[in-house]
């Protein structure tokens, strides 16, 4: 009976039934009786239509509950990967500027105590010996600084200081000697040498306007600077700089020279008289500051040193941190690859004037390291990116045209032969021979 109803009108049929229920099929309201004359007429149990409706709603907020909860769970852990990964990036920004910081600062005190040296050296070769005295202060201050000031720039060799009692000339010269040799051999065990870092990158990408000539390895450690010398060879410097070689497109080495070329960036080109080591690029007080020196057969015959050119956009210096300077030989124009961050650099091009041509990328926040830069006849550039390890190819107004090849290792040389052919070198030490597609080369 759960399904009727008691009502007070009854039956419209049957009056003296009072209780009811709604058919189901024709919708009227009828009594036990008319259902047992009329069997057609059916109802529904209302309190188990109840249970069933209740039990959906139960279901529906369940549901519901639960796609609230992934939701919230997700973007929290969307928060906590966020905030994990900008942890990472600041430490580690951190470190690398705390590294650069004190790669500076000993390369700051390795030039103040040589200078110091010479000065003192002078006045005792002089017999000034009561002008060294005038140096005392000045030495002892600089050498407590470079031996104690911070665990970063400490330094393990024996401790030389100047006593009073022992200013005789040849008690000056051995303490000099020593402390001089110590600052030269600090020099050679540089601390912050460059390692290549682990590096991830998607997966490679397909250039089809791009040929792959050939592949060798030239050396053990990375190829750091290229000069093209005939179509199918070039003078190489690896990593280390103890030699420059003469290499075949087949892997065969013509020449080997002999030669100190370790420098922050020491570029080899063709001169008249030689192989020579060009472009060094400081930034002391602003300026621009190129060195070429020209060697043959391993032996020094002329060296060039030249300051001019002030690279400085109103109080704001362009030049962060140079690593390596390239000259266009169709133009003149200098490149300069230009880091300014952990994983983030760019590319300055300047015209024979020093005026500024173009930056790229245009975007300083952009994850771009660049590793060397080089020029075509269509006064076009290409750029290495350590990063992605792609090849980018920039027009003369420095906007990205394509990129034209991606390296298996961390692409750290180029050298351009002409007619779009490229010698990429990497930092495992194989060259990669590729020609890029392009109008016809003057060259």
């Amino acid at each position: 009976m759960a399904s009727f109803f008691r009502s007070p009108d009854g039956c419209s049929i049957h009056r003296e039934e009072k209780y009811i229920a709604v058919c189901n099929s024709c919708e009227k309201s009828v009594c036990m009786l008319c259902m047992i004359l009329h069997q057609g007429h059916s109802f529904t149990d209302n309190g188990q239509a109840l249970g069933v409706y209740k039990g959906k709603l139960l279901a529906d907020g369940l549901l519901i509950t639960i796609q609230n909860r992934g939701r919230e769970l997700r973007e929290e852990l969307d928060r906590l990967i966020h905030e994990m990964t900008k942890t990472i990036k600041d430490s580690k920004k951190a470190n690398m500027d705390k590294i650069h910081t004190a790669h500076h600062t000993v390369k700051r005190r390795h030039s103040q105590l040589n200078s110091l040296i010479k000065q003192a050296k002078a006045e005792i070769n002089r017999n000034n010996i009561h002008n060294v005295l005038s140096l005392y202060n000045n030495i002892n201050d600089a050498i407590d600084g470079y031996n104690t000031n911070s665990q970063d720039t400490q330094i393990d060799f024996q401790y030389y200081k100047f006593i009073a009692g022992e200013l005789r000339k040849e008690n000056l010269e051995e303490m000099f000697g020593k402390l001089e040799a110590e600052v030269k051999k600090s020099n050679q065990e540089n601390p912050y040498e460059y390692v290549e870092p682990a590096r991830t990158c998607s997966l490679k990408q397909d250039h089809a306007d791009t040929e792959i000539m050939c592949q060798f390895k030239a050396c053990e450690k990375g190829i750091a600077s290229i000069c093209p010398f005939k179509e199918d060879r070039a003078f190489l410097r690896d990593n280390t700089g103890k030699d420059i070689k003469l290499i075949k497109e087949s892997g065969k080495v013509l020449r080997s020279l002999t030669t100190n070329t370790k420098k922050s960036d020491v570029a080899i080109t063709l001169h008249r008289c030689g192989i020579g080591r060009f472009l060094g690029l400081q930034c002391e007080f602003r300026q621009q500051k190129i060195s070429q020196e020209i060697f043959q057969e391993g032996e020094t015959i002329q060296t060039i040193e030249s300051v001019n050119k002030t690279l400085t956009n109103g109080n704001k210096p362009l030049i962060v941190s140079p690593y390596k300077v390239r000259l266009s030989q169709y133009t003149g124009d200098i490149g300069v690859v230009n880091w300014t961050g952990p994983n983030q650099g760019n590319v300055l091009v300047f015209g024979t004037y020093g005026t500024l041509k173009y930056t790229y990328p245009h975007k300083t926040d952009v994850t771009f390291e660049p590793h060397d830069i080089t020029f075509d006849s269509q006064n076009q550039s290409v750029v290495a990116d350590a990063v992605s390890q792609l090849l980018h190819l920039l027009s003369a107004e420095g906007d990205l045209l394509r990129t034209i090849y991606q390296c298996d290792n961390t692409p750290w040389s180029l050298g351009y032969f002409g007619r779009g052919k490229l010698w990429v070198g990497q930092s495992d030490g194989t060259v990669s021979a590729i020609r890029y597609k392009f109008s016809t080369d003057k060259r």
